[in-house]
C-alpha cells in the first residue's frame, strides 16, 4: 500500500493496526488516519499544521503519536503540554494520552491564524 503526501512517499507493505479513513486537504494532503484522530488531523490542517504520521494507540501503549514537521513541533507541543503534563516531544514526534486528542482538538480549533504568519497562535 502507498501513501503520497507533500512530504515525500510512504510505503507501508503491512496494512494499518487500526481501523483508517481517507482524509484529503483538496490541494495539500491527502492521508490514510486512524479513525479515532480523524477530527484532530482535521483541525491540525485547518490550523495549519502538516502531519507526516500519526497514531491512535501507538504500539497498545494508550498514546497518540503524531509526527509533524519541525516548525510546527514545539508550538504544538505548548498547546498538547498545557493539556496533558505527560505528554512528551522527541524530535518531531509528539506522544500524549489518547483522552487527550479532543482536547487538543477543541484547543486548535479556537485559534487564529494569519496567513502567512506560520503555526497557529492563540
Amino acid at each position: 500500500m502507498r501513501w503520497l503526501g507533500r512530504y515525500g512517499v510512504l510505503d507501508h507493505l503491512t496494512p494499518p493496526p487500526h481501523e483508517t479513513v481517507w482524509l484529503s486537504n483538496p490541494g495539500r494532503y491527502r492521508a490514510r488516519v486512524d479513525y479515532l484522530l480523524v477530527p484532530l488531523v482535521r483541525a491540525l490542517w485547518a490550523a495549519g499544521i502538516p502531519t507526516t504520521l500519526s497514531c491512535q494507540d501507538w504500539h497498545g501503549t494508550g498514546r497518540t503519536w503524531l509526527r509533524v514537521p519541525a516548525p510546527f513541533a514545539e508550538r504544538l507541543y505548548a498547546t498538547v503540554s498545557a493539556l496533558d503534563p505527560t505528554a512528551r516531544l522527541s524530535g518531531n514526534d509528539l506522544f500524549f494520552g489518547m483522552g487527550v486528542a479532543d482536547s487538543v482538538t477543541h484547543a486548535l480549533r479556537h485559534t487564529t491564524r494569519k496567513p502567512g504568519a506560520g503555526p497557529p497562535t492563540r
